[in-house]
């Protein structure tokens, strides 16, 4: 995998991020349950912080595809 193409792929998957963020809080403000609202906060924290793995393993990497496979290996 070229460093192009990783960037790019870098730029979309960052892309996910800030509507999911902004989706979960608007959602969490609208329930009343409690309950439901921090579970729903918690799962949305660990996959944002999983991304943030993932995409910090990338740039360490540097757009190496023997590096990234085996980041990868290790994140999953």
């Amino acid at each position: 995998m070229s460093m192009h193409v990783t960037g790019i792929q870098v730029l979309a998957a960052t892309g996910y991020m800030e509507p999911m963020t902004c989706a979960t809080v608007g959602w969490a403000s609208r329930t009343v349950n409690s309950k439901l609202q921090m579970t729903l906060l918690d799962q949305s924290k660990t996959v944002i912080e999983s991304m943030q793995n993932l995409l910090i393993a990338a740039k360490d990497a540097g757009g190496s595809r023997k590096v990234i496979s085996c980041e990868l290996l290790s994140v999953f």
